[in-house]
């Protein structure tokens, strides 16, 4: 069973590492483009809020990240609560 743990967290890392390299390689005019919810920093904010999530060991342990608490808007057209543009950091 260990080797399968292993093997699971190789694959996130990996596929974290491929995350960040596409984040510091995107450039800025891709950054916001794109129709809601398909822009690139959409689809980024996405996969690490839900890794943080997912790798919680349960839902009570989960916190929000405080940058973004703050950022959160209601939206007229979504009954949920959406991300506003988040800016690229130069790295």
């Amino acid at each position: 069973m260990e080797q399968v743990r292993d093997a699971l967290k190789g694959q996130y890392h990996a596929a974290l590492a491929m995350l960040k390299e596409a984040i510091e390689l995107c450039p800025e005019t891709l950054w916001n483009c794109g129709v809601p919810p398909r822009q690139f920093w959409r689809m980024a904010y996405h996969t690490l809020f839900f890794t943080h999530l997912y790798t919680e060991r349960n839902a009570d342990d989960f916190r929000r990240w405080e940058s973004t608490e703050t950022k959160l808007k209601a939206t007229s057209t979504a009954k949920s609560w959406m991300p506003s543009p988040i800016q690229k950091l130069s790295s």
